[in-house]
């Protein structure tokens, strides 16, 4: 499930690839929280910066309005088709998948790995098939001649999400440079990084909606060589849980009469 630290996270690695990409004349250290005030004067001093993350503590909405709803992905890497005695496959397995085959009653099942290719899956299953009745393979094609009943399905045990509340919270970027050059630089980077960026990828499978909210200079320190800007953001997401559906491929069969191969 989502949570402030996720989003934290994700607006941490949204500044390190729009300053990677487009980085300002100093050194920089991008991180959650609030700063060391040793280490941040050590580092001002010789000219590193900082891009600090952290909730500004002012700006928090319940957004909950809609009854939770378990939400089903779809989407297979390996795609299935059959024509008269022959079963042709294509792509890749995006992760563990069931690759079956029933002929004439008997179901053969191999159950796949990420980036396994569509002709490695058809020897896996025609390993299998031999055991029992002759085969042929073609590149990703197996033919069964002779067959009277060929059915072909995929099926992965499948990752439910279910959104049980939304909240839109402030966050606030803050710039420590030792120059004002390189402030300028930073800001510019981060105000069109948010600019671009409509959603951030949470690692529960949500995205959550990214706005500016303004920013402000603050000139008013003693320290000389500190230059501090604070660029706001609202983030609106998701808070879920997640649940499995196991896959099935063949539910009506008897257990004695499958093939099932694991990798």
């Amino acid at each position: 499930m989502a949570d402030q630290v996720d989003v934290e996270r994700a607006l941490v690695g949204l500044m390190e690839r729009a300053l990677l990409a487009d980085p300002p004349d100093a050194s920089i250290r991008i991180y959650r929280g609030w700063p060391v005030s040793s280490a941040l004067n050590a580092d001002l001093a010789t000219g590193w910066a900082h891009l600090t993350v952290f909730p500004d503590g002012k700006e928090w909405e319940r957004l909950t309005a809609f009854p939770a709803q378990w939400q089903l992905p779809g989407g297979s890497g390996v795609s299935v088709s059959v024509q008269d005695d022959m079963v042709t496959l294509n792509g890749r397995a995006d992760g563990p998948q069931l690759v079956g085959a029933l002929i004439d009653g008997v179901a053969y099942v191999h159950r796949t790995v990420a980036g396994e290719p569509a002709a490695e899956i058809v020897s896996c299953l025609a390993a299998m098939v031999q055991v029992d009745r002759p085969c042929a393979v073609l590149n990703s094609t197996l033919r069964c001649p002779g067959a009277r009943q060929l059915v072909a399905r995929i099926a992965a045990d499948c990752v439910l999400v279910e959104e049980i509340a939304r909240q839109k919270v402030g966050y606030q970027l803050a710039l420590w440079c030792p120059t004002p050059e390189a402030r300028d630089a930073m800001v510019a980077a981060a105000d069109r990084a948010i600019a671009e960026c409509r959603f951030l990828d949470l690692p529960d499978g949500s995205v959550a909606r990214l706005l500016a909210s303004g920013s402000e200079a603050i000139d008013t320190f003693s320290d000389a060589n500190l230059y501090r800007q604070n660029v706001r953001c609202t983030v609106e997401f998701a808070t879920t849980r997640r649940g499995i559906m196991p896959a099935v491929l063949f539910g009506d069969l008897h257990f004695g009469g499958t093939h099932v191969c694991y990798g």
